[in-house]
């Protein structure tokens, strides 16, 4: 509606000394016919055509104006948007970057040589483990930046009432679907292989609790006096123990879906997020130009 009333405004404007100009014209007809004089006295045809020049030359000025200050926003717009889609093609690479997808993999081939390395004695782990949740705190932190720093996990309004179909209606669902997938199977491994490390570490304690009690039931027998440890004592440390068989299964079957997806998955959001960028600016370059 607004539209509608700056270009009838505008239109109003041009024409206002062609008006004056026929109507001038008509009453010099009605004067030559009837002898009765509308125009104002003392104004004779002349002083109308140096008027309207005048008006012409004042309303091109200020379509001049309007023109350029059009244009500037407009370029303005433009530029500003540019800045915003680059910023978050910036922000949506550096997210995708820190997917470390080698990550898991690595922290398990650091429990296994610490455990190999340290066979007859409890390795110590905390550093993995804190390796572990340290990298499971970052994957967290990218979920919540990539929902609070770009669009492309949410659908904007302006999409949603946009006339204009693109390939965003149907890019977005499929990246937000993908890197959902790839998150949480990261976060799957770290947890799968902190629940191995945590039950291993549980059995070496128990191993290692045993092996001190046999020492000491062994210095009571040599001296003669009764064992302090009976053999439900050790029943019971037996059951305990967690079986790990299933545990390590399940982080190397974490693990190999991860190799996967460094082929696969990653890759395809990489693409997803070039060509989410294009659309965006291609999109902008066709508002501007209407």
């Amino acid at each position: 509606m607004i539209g509608k009333l700056k270009k009838h405004w505008v239109w109003g404007v041009v024409a206002a000394p062609f008006v004056l100009m026929i109507l001038l014209h008509l009453g010099i007809a009605i004067f030559e016919y009837t002898g009765f004089n509308f125009n104002i006295q003392g104004v004779d045809a002349p002083d109308w055509f140096i008027f309207a020049g005048s008006y012409m030359g004042g309303v091109m000025t200020l379509v001049g104006v309007i023109l350029t200050i059009h244009y500037q926003r407009k370029s303005n717009f433009k530029q500003q948007k540019f800045t915003e889609i680059l910023k978050e093609r910036e922000t949506l690479g550096n997210i995708i970057s820190r997917l470390d997808l080698l990550g898991p993999s690595g922290c398990y081939q650091e429990y296994t040589s610490l455990v190999s390395a340290e066979y007859a004695q409890i390795p110590n782990l905390s550093n993995i483990r804190r390796n572990i949740v340290d990298k499971m705190g970052i994957l967290n932190q990218l979920r919540a930046e990539i929902n609070l720093s770009t669009d492309i996990m949410a659908m904007p309004t302006e999409c949603a009432s946009c006339n204009h179909q693109c390939r965003l209606i149907s890019l977005r669902p499929e990246f937000q679907a993908l890197y959902t997938t790839v998150n949480q199977n990261l976060l799957d491994a770290y947890a799968a292989l902190d629940a191995f490390i945590v039950a291993s570490l549980n059995n070496r304690l128990i191993e290692e609790r045993k092996l001190i009690s046999m020492q000491q039931n062994y210095a009571a027998q040599s001296q003669g006096k009764a064992i302090p440890y009976t053999q439900s004592f050790f029943n019971e440390l037996d059951s305990r123990k967690i079986h790990t068989e299933d545990l390590e299964q399940k982080v190397r079957d974490k693990l190999n879906i991860i190799t996967g997806m460094n082929s696969n998955e990653y890759v395809r959001l990489i693409t997803l997020c070039r060509e989410y960028s294009f659309i965006k600016i291609q999109n902008i370059e066709n508002v501007t130009e209407h």
